[in-house]
């Protein structure tokens, strides 16, 4: 974790490749494993420019989208990997800021004490981290609306439009 002040830029990444693309048709599902990237200023919390931790694809699109409610609330929310398994840890800063970790252990997600020295800590504006959930859910679900057009009226892709829909109005709120 740095001592200076906020970033002002975060950005989350979905490595939506040929492996997933090809799952995506086999399954007929967007809820897939996923690599997902996540970056704030220059340093990679999670991941890395081509790779990242696994998870349920609609499953961790959705989870990160859920976060933005938890911190306006003042709360903690913690997004799971699966495939890892690993965490993200989001965690509401007194200063509007937002404290983004990765965690290696389960302990260290709802403990900061027992965090380890690989886990990577940033923060990040609260504003900047609801841009990059927003802008990085939308683009999954064009990705995927795109590639796949008839997944547009699936369970999955409706009920991700939706909680996009949903962060718009707590963010413009």
């Amino acid at each position: 974790m740095t001592g200076s002040s906020p970033s002002k830029s975060a950005s989350i990444s979905f490595h939506i490749d040929r492996e997933y693309q090809r799952l995506v048709e086999k399954n007929q599902s967007p809820d897939t494993w996923l690599g997902t990237s996540i970056r704030v200023g220059d340093t990679f919390v999670v991941g890395d420019e081509k790779s990242g931790p696994k998870g349920s694809g609609c499953g961790v699109v959705l989870q990160l989208l859920e976060s933005v409610r938890s911190i306006l609330e003042g709360e903690r929310y913690i997004v799971e990997f699966e495939n890892g398994p690993s965490w993200v840890v989001i965690e509401p800063q007194a200063n509007g800021s937002v404290q983004i970790t990765r965690s290696v252990t389960w302990e260290g997600t709802t403990n900061p004490d027992k965090r380890l020295e690989i886990d990577t800590s940033r923060i990040v504006t609260a504003q900047a981290w609801i841009q990059a959930v927003r802008k990085s859910a939308q683009q999954f679900h064009e990705a995927i609306i795109d590639e796949f057009p008839e997944l547009a009226d699936s369970d999955e892709m409706e009920q991700v439009r939706t909680e996009i829909d949903v962060v718009d109005g707590l963010s413009n709120g």
